[in-house]
This record gives C-alpha cells, sequence and structure tokens, in this order.
C-alpha cells in the first residue's frame, strides 16, 4: 500500500469526537502511529483543524498541544511550494474544486498514492487522478 493524503475531516473526525466517524477514523490513526501505514497531509490541513477548533471554542493553548502531537504519531506535514500551487490553479480550471481542496490534492499527488477523506463531493471529484477512499475502506 502506499502513504496516505489525510484530509483534515479524517483529524477532525476524532478531535471533534463526531459519533459516526470517531472509531473507524481512530483507528486509522493508532494504526498510522503502529507504522502499518505511511501518512501525510500539509500545513493546509494544520490551518483548517486549527480554525475549526477555534469556532468550536477550544482555547489557544489546548490547539497548540493537539496540533504538536500530529507529527508525535507519523503524520509527516508538508509545506505546499510552488510547484503545488501552480499545479493546484489547474485542478480547480479542469476538476472544478475548491482552492483549497485543489492545494490538498496537489500536494497528495506529489506526495502520496492515496487520499482519505469523507468528503463525498471531494471524492467524486477528484477520483479520475487518485485513489480516493474512506478511513473503513483501509
Amino acid at each position: 500500500m502506499g502513504t496516505l493524503y489525510l484530509d483534515s475531516n479524517i483529524l477532525l473526525n476524532v478531535l471533534l469526537e463526531e459519533e459516526d466517524f470517531v472509531e473507524s477514523s481512530f483507528e486509522l490513526l493508532q494504526d498510522i502511529e503502529a507504522g502499518k501505514y505511511s501518512a501525510l497531509t500539509s500545513l493546509l490541513t494544520i490551518m483548517e483543524i486549527h480554525r475549526i477548533l477555534q469556532k468550536h471554542g477550544k482555547k489557544e493553548k489546548e490547539i497548540a498541544e493537539v496540533i504538536q502531537k500530529i507529527p508525535g504519531i507519523g503524520i509527516e506535514i508538508i509545506i505546499p511550494e510552488r510547484e503545488d500551487m501552480v499545479s493546484s490553479y489547474e485542478f480547480v480550471r479542469t476538476l472544478k474544486i475548491d482552492p483549497a481542496d485543489s492545494i490538498h490534492l496537489s500536494v497528495a499527488m506529489e506526495s502520496s498514492t492515496i487520499f482519505v477523506t469523507r468528503d463525498e463531493e471531494l471524492s467524486k471529484k477528484i477520483s479520475s487522478v487518485i485513489k480516493v477512499v474512506k478511513p473503513e475502506e483501509l
């Protein structure tokens, strides 16, 4: 199996204890920590998580502690580069996806082989260019 790219919703399932999704997303994170899967995400994901936790009333100290744990469980954080930004614009144009999602896709295509998300609309739009799965499908 290749490297997984984790969309923010997978981490948020666990952080926000989302009832229908927390168990399978947590199991995936445990598998990553145990070395069963290689995983990465982008700095954009971290920014999205930070903002959503702010909206849920979390304090900055608590958010910082959560964010600092992400690399510790084996998730590499990629900083999008110029080439990622250029190719992401192409995805906005051709796949008609949100600019933020296009950056996620660009980083994923450069550094991973499987995009892990629960975003059904995004999955449909990007499945022609990268393998897309939900945690329970791994």
